[in-house]
């Protein structure tokens, strides 16, 4: 009897308790399997997205300028005001706004013409080849002219810092 109890407690029980263990850890191991088998069909679905957002990149004529070219950039905007005879303008940028790969350069622009001139300048904005983003656009009558009206836009713009080249 003596030595059917140490083989039980030296040999049976220990050996026992490793294939429990070595069971347990099966077990987990093919639960985390048959979750990782699931994400495996989310690829596709990735891929495909991926693809439909290069076509769309691929479609726009929009670029992102260098940071060497906003000074070009915003000698256009006064251009495209002068052009639509627009006066008593200014443009002033604000301090840039920093992202993980591209600078916003936020523009305040303040004119004043008849209707039809500044309707057609917030269209030359959006015709630009640069990504411009219009985030506020305000209009009031001029109390001196009612043919004039003083309009006030708030313009994003941007840009890479980094000379990475043109991008589209």
């Amino acid at each position: 009897m003596l030595a059917v109890g140490a083989f039980v407690m030296l040999g049976w029980y220990p050996a026992n308790r490793d294939i429990k263990q070595l069971t347990e850890d099966i077990v987990s191991t093919q639960k985390q399997i048959d979750g990782y088998q699931g994400k495996t069909e989310e690829y596709p679905a990735l891929y495909a997205e991926v693809q439909r957002m290069q076509a769309e990149l691929d479609s726009t004529s929009k670029i992102i300028p260098q940071q060497n070219e906003l000074a070009g950039l915003i000698r256009e905007i006064s251009t495209r005001i002068d052009g639509r005879a627009l006066g008593e303008r200014e443009l002033n940028t604000r301090p840039t706004v920093e992202s993980t790969h591209y600078q916003t350069l936020p523009i305040d622009i303040a004119c004043t013409g008849d209707s039809l001139s500044a309707f057609n300048f917030v269209n030359d904005l959006e015709s630009m080849p640069q990504l411009v983003q219009l985030s506020g656009l305000y209009m009031s009558v001029d109390p001196e002219n009612p043919n004039m009206v003083k309009t006030e836009l708030k313009v994003n713009t941007f840009f890479y810092a980094k000379a990475e080249g043109r991008v589209r």
